[in-house]
């Protein structure tokens, strides 16, 4: 049957073909938790939406970053994809947002990315583990239609898990003793003046990310706003800053409880960055070392280091502390000039 495709946006009369194909593919207990995905409005340029015998079959974002760029080409993204598991779909739909792309004068276009790597992006491409907390819902067999489509992995990620209890704390303490000497101290974030925290963190995360794999700088107040949505989940404890002698921040952990799982009490360790500065290495260790140690005594079974890159400095520390392998991904791009 032939195609007929939409663009729209949201609060477009349209758009309610957008939202129905998620209700079509998930089950209502995996759409309360999508809900949380969202659309990045300041970046978003057209939602997308094919349509087959009255009935959506895949949809899409295109996202316009006008700082995004990969091997120095212009580049744009496709996010918030969702299909029906027919080739014949997803191609009809990129096609039509990969001419859109060129159009706006796109050399390369990557996805699934909802705008930026603040945003939710990559596909999991391992099959049968539960999801955990704050990580995407996707189906199985997206990494194959991005594939038919004629993308190609530019990036590999590794969720690794850690079951064990040792805490390595023979040549962390020395190194956290010589830090302490020198002014360092450590302190968990202060949610009674949470917002104020978040100033602090954000000129941090600017700092200590701008050499990230296609990083893009964030407004203050989108920074905010998404971490203010995590408030209500955050154990104070277990979001440790070290600050130096000066008070200039020199890393931080931010960690949050497993909140998907109901069998076993697990932690995720979402972010733990240092300053780039030399003067501040080890400080990854030592904010690890801390957070394993509260989390063990404290009944914790099991902890997630998540989302780290292939061969960036987040996998050797986690092996150190006993990750291994669990769950991995893939970011797709496709040169489109």
């Amino acid at each position: 049957m032939a195609f007929q495709l939409l663009k729209t946006l949201p609060g477009d009369a349209s758009f309610h073909w957008f939202e129905s194909l998620t209700e079509r593919l998930y089950p209502a207990e995996i759409l309360r938790l999508k809900s949380a995905e969202g659309i990045n409005h300041r970046l978003l340029k057209s939602a997308y939406v094919l349509l087959q015998d009255s009935a959506a079959v895949a949809r899409c974002c295109l996202y316009d970053n006008p700082d995004l760029s990969y091997q120095k080409n212009k580049a744009c993204c496709i996010g918030n994809f969702e299909s029906i598991n027919d080739s014949n779909c997803s191609n009809e739909l990129f096609r039509a947002v990969i001419a859109d792309a060129k159009a706006g004068a796109s050399e390369y276009i990557i996805g699934p990315m909802n705008g930026s790597t603040w945003d939710m992006y990559r596909l999991g491409i391992t099959s049968g583990q539960n999801n955990f907390f704050l990580e995407p819902f996707y189906q199985d067999y997206y990494a194959g239609l991005f594939a038919a489509a004629g993308f190609e992995p530019i990036a590999h990620y590794l969720s690794n898990r850690d079951d064990g209890k040792d805490l390595h704390h023979e040549r962390i303490r020395e190194l956290e003793k010589r830090f302490i000497e020198k002014g360092m101290t450590f302190r968990n974030i202060d949610l009674e003046a949470y917002e104020a925290e978040l100033e602090k963190l954000y000129a941090f995360c600017m700092e200590a990310f701008r050499n990230n794999f296609l990083f893009t700088p964030l407004p203050k107040e989108d920074f905010i706003a998404k971490y203010l949505k995590l408030k209500s989940y955050i154990d104070p404890q277990y979001v440790i800053i070290a600050e130096d002698e000066k008070r200039n921040m020199a890393g931080f952990i931010f960690c949050l409880e497993n909140v998907y799982d109901t069998t076993q009490k697990g932690m995720i360790i979402k972010t733990i960055a240092k300053h780039p500065s030399v003067r501040y290495g080890g400080i990854g260790n030592i904010l690890a070392s801390r957070l394993k140690q509260r989390a063990v005594e404290n009944g914790y079974q099991y902890m997630i280091h998540a989302f780290m890159i292939e061969n960036n400095a987040s996998k050797g520390l986690s092996q150190h502390f006993s990750g291994r392998a669990w769950k991995e991904y893939e970011l797709y791009g496709k040169h489109i000039h």
